[in-house]
């Protein structure tokens, strides 16, 4: 297995991670640090087998961002959502430490198989959000459907300001 799925850090410009089966990797599925977009993380099965209904663990956070700017996870049209379950820590860690903002969270299922009738736990918190860089740009998370996690649903630390959580199920 590797240590992390897919890796990409320093990096400007666009970028686009989509439709890739991120699974039974020993540490995090997705890492993006110091990157600044724009950005699109999206149709992408985050610690789950091919079908969606069934766990295969990362033994880290399903998707992580660090230092991030101009990052979208998911998406508000059909067919932009994650599926982030199963893993063995939080399913999605936004560290804002250094970034520069303008990070969406938008339309993922994050704890549930792939039609949401059935919890697929991460083992840890749904969404993990430290640290908010500026009033006018912390991360957004909307209209997310996060369940069934052994931790909480949305926890923020460090959250000065910034943090909008909106319209999540």
């Amino acid at each position: 297995a590797n240590e992390i799925g897919v890796l990409v850090e320093r990096t400007v410009g666009s970028l686009t991670l989509a439709g890739n089966l991120v699974s039974a990797n020993n540490g995090a599925g997705i890492w993006l640090e110091d990157v600044v977009g724009p950005a699109r993380v999206q149709r992408n099965f985050v610690g789950v087998e091919m079908e969606g209904f069934a766990a295969l663990p990362n033994t880290g956070p399903g998707v992580v961002l660090v230092g991030c700017t101009g990052v979208q996870v998911g998406g508000s049209r059909a067919g932009q959502a994650n599926l982030i379950s199963g893993n063995e820590g939080p399913g999605l860690l936004i560290d804002g430490t250094g970034s520069g903002g303008d990070v969406e969270v938008v339309g993922n299922y994050v704890g549930v198989d792939r039609n949401a009738a059935l919890a697929l736990p991460n083992l840890d918190h749904g969404l993990l959000v430290t640290g908010c860089p500026t009033p006018l740009s912390g991360p957004t998370l909307q209209g997310n459907l996060i369940s069934g996690n052994d931790g909480d649903g949305v926890h923020a630390q460090g959250c000065l300001h910034g943090l909008r959580v909106v319209a999540n199920g």
